[in-house]
């Protein structure tokens, strides 16, 4: 009954808030239980879907990439940030291209053969971000892509995809899958790199640690002095 719901909700956003809002008045508890219910239905299906090699595919083109272009605007940028954040503790190679000033697509500029685009679009697709798929594969590089549908746009360019379901009963689509996708790549990666991304994790704990980013942790020198 509630993947019914789902399936009949309006394609516009001002459409599915007024759905929302239509159905949902007076009934939060309601709307929490629809959205565990969807989170747990997107995850379970993505999983599913996808399979274990297909993740390993696409994680290990991901691996063999000279450097990874990572490209998702909109609410598909904290998606992208995430996973070039991460990236960066064990890998230095990743472009996280975030488009300051309007600059998106000049992160591209030095895109060429045995680069990797790691791109991440959901319906209604960023027109920036399928344009950039199209320019990696034009100058020699290769595509792995994050989106929603077997027609997205990004599927037919792309080298390796990973569909992903992101069904919600509020009016903008759930990033959870997405999210959850990411940490998979990033852990098979982490997994194939073997004691070179344990160096590089330890190495990158050190400097966190010489600037104190984290609350009670004391910085390295500091813990130097103390024994």
């Amino acid at each position: 009954m509630f993947q019914k719901r789902l399936r009949s909700q309006p394609a516009d956003f001002l459409g599915r808030a007024q759905e929302l809002q239509a159905r949902a008045s007076g009934k939060e508890g309601g709307v929490v239980g629809d959205v565990l219910e969807a989170a747990i239905g997107n995850l379970e299906e993505s999983f599913t879907a996808n399979g274990v090699e297909r993740f390993v595919a696409c994680a290990e083109a991901l691996r063999g990439g000279n450097r990874i272009f990572v490209a998702g605007q909109r609410s598909c940028f904290p998606i992208a940030f995430y996973f070039s954040y991460v990236y960066s503790v064990f890998r230095n190679n990743a472009v996280l291209m975030d488009g300051v000033g309007g600059t998106f697509s000049d992160g591209l500029r030095s895109m060429g053969e045995g680069d990797v685009i790691f791109a991440i679009s959901f319906d209604p697709y960023t027109l920036a971000t399928v344009q950039a798929v199209d320019f990696a594969l034009e100058n020699g590089g290769s595509a792995v892509v994050l989106t929603d549908s077997m027609v997205s746009p990004l599927v037919d360019r792309a080298d390796h995809a990973l569909i992903i379901k992101n069904e919600s009963p509020s009016f903008f689509q759930s990033a959870a899958p997405a999210m959850a996708a990411v940490e998979v790549l990033i852990a098979l990666m982490v997994l194939g790199d073997g004691p070179q991304a344990l160096g590089a994790i330890e190495e990158s704990e050190k400097q966190l640690r010489r600037f104190e980013a984290y609350w009670g942790q004391p910085a390295q020198g500091e813990a130097r002095r103390k024994k």
